[in-house]
């Protein structure tokens, strides 16, 4: 087999998700035999697009290279945008199919390169307080910012709850289940989401929110470009009122009709 062809990816170590990165490939034929045709195929992670057509995600790409002679070398330089969490490593992968002259048989030669992203395109704060009493009605804010120099599209915030939670209200309404349309956001730009709900536990129990901003895919975020925790603490109620049937609790005592019945309220 021909193994005299080589394939090299490279770009900057590391970049803010967001920024234009360039990335360069180079392919070299170092044997004595011309090859006939080549094709590059670079199959693209979730998150990266072209600079040029931002709202586009990409997944794999064909490029025809034609010939490429014995000793020579052919280079292509691609600016991609890359989207995703902060701290994620992101790996292009490039392969060169190829003929040589002659002969009919397919080849392959391949390489990857690893990129890691510094900073999230967006910031994402849940404010709301540590510590709430049970069965207590709270508000709380969901705040989503750009660092993005590039304008992001289309955006959508998921919020999952921990068990207890009941959402009464938001301002503005979710566009499905859980999901909030946060539209399009320019860098430094902020928009905000509050929920109204209340929360059911166990004294001293913790309940954590878990916040995800991507794009809407099928009513599901996907390319995700940041997600956020946090937890509040439950704390018993500091008035509570209490229905006594019969010296035992209303809700789990069951009564018959006709049935006299001694009630008491306790607080």
């Amino acid at each position: 087999m021909y193994r005299n062809l080589e394939v090299k990816v490279g770009g900057p170590v590391s970049a803010g998700a967001g920024e234009v990165v360039p990335f360069y490939v180079e392919i070299k034929n170092r044997g004595n035999i011309n090859i006939e045709s080549a094709d590059l195929i670079l199959e693209y992670p979730e998150g990266f697009r072209l600079k040029n057509n931002p709202n586009i995600e990409l997944t794999r790409d064909r490029k025809t290279l034609g010939k490429i002679g014995a000793g020579e070398s052919i280079n292509q330089i691609v600016e991609l945008i890359i989207f995703g969490e902060g701290g994620s490593n992101k790996t292009l992968k490039a392969v060169v199919e190829y003929r040589l002259e002659g002969s009919g048989a397919i080849l392959m030669s391949d390489s990857s390169y690893t990129i890691n992203l510094s900073q999230s395109p967006v910031d994402i704060a849940l404010n709301f307080p540590a510590e709430v009493k049970t069965r207590q009605q709270i508000d709380f804010e969901v705040e989503v910012k750009s660092n993005s120099e590039t304008l992001l599209k289309d955006l959508h915030l998921q919020v999952d709850y921990p068990p207890g939670f009941q959402l009464t209200s938001s301002k503005p309404e979710p566009v499905k289940n859980n999901i909030w349309k946060i539209g399009d956001l320019m860098e430094g730009k902020s928009k905000k989401i509050v929920l109204t709900g209340t929360i059911e536990g166990q004294e001293m129990e913790e309940k954590v929110f878990h916040a995800t901003v991507g794009t809407l895919t099928q009513d599901k975020i996907t390319n995700t470009y940041n997600s956020a925790n946090k937890s509040i603490v439950l704390r018993k109620p500091s008035f509570n009122a209490l229905v006594i049937i019969n010296g035992k609790d209303l809700e789990k005592t069951p009564v018959s009709v006709g049935e006299r019945v001694y009630g008491e309220l306790v607080w």
